[in-house]
């Protein structure tokens, strides 16, 4: 895996590309309700620790409205109330955002995160990120993940770039499997433990 050493120039970084969870925001949703009920806690544990579901709802195949009548019944308004009362949790690391335009103020900023429609809520009640972000690549609206195969993300947003690969490009994430289908690229990457 190429990281971010000395020998980059910063000033020939065109695109930076920042993931959501575990790079600007660490907290994961309902982080805080979740310990204050139950039922809202049975649920999360359902659909987090069911792959194939999670993996799915980030991919927009399933609703929220949906999810709540499988697993572990529950309302979907309890749901959406208990999303906005953790929203606090959810903040994005501004000193972190400040930091890559400082470091490369040159070079657009897209967001690229796998993610479920409720992060929609993040965005408007965090309207800064809709300025800060030159584009945002969201994969309930693409349909696909950063890691899947044998198209990914990836794929899709170098086609809606117009490019062949990620050359004098970043990426800031989490995932090592992430990273590397964007290594493979030809991009480089900073990987965040």
């Amino acid at each position: 895996m190429k990281l971010m050493n000395t020998f980059l120039d910063r000033k020939k970084i065109d695109i930076v590309f920042i993931d959501w969870f575990g790079v600007l925001s660490t907290s994961y949703f309902w982080c805080v309700q979740s310990k204050k009920n139950m039922l809202l806690k049975e649920w999360c544990n359902f659909v987090f620790n069911d792959s194939e579901i999670f993996n799915d709802w980030m991919r927009g195949k399933y609703s929220l409205e949906y999810l709540t009548q499988f697993g572990v019944e529950v309302n979907e308004d309890l749901l959406v109330k208990s999303f906005l009362k953790d929203m606090k949790y959810y903040k994005p690391d501004y000193k972190f955002l400040k930091s890559v335009k400082e470091l490369f103020p040159n070079a657009k900023k897209i967001l690229v995160t796998d993610n479920m429609l409720i992060f929609d809520y993040i965005l408007k009640e965090y309207t800064y990120l809709n300025s800060y972000f030159d584009k945002m690549y969201l994969s309930y609206e693409i349909g696909m993940l950063k890691n899947d195969t044998p198209k990914s993300m990836f794929d899709y947003i170098l086609n809606d770039l117009g490019l062949t690969n990620f050359e004098n490009c970043l990426l800031i994430d989490d995932n090592s499997i992430n990273c590397q289908n964007f290594n493979d690229k030809n991009g480089r990457t900073i990987f965040i433990k």
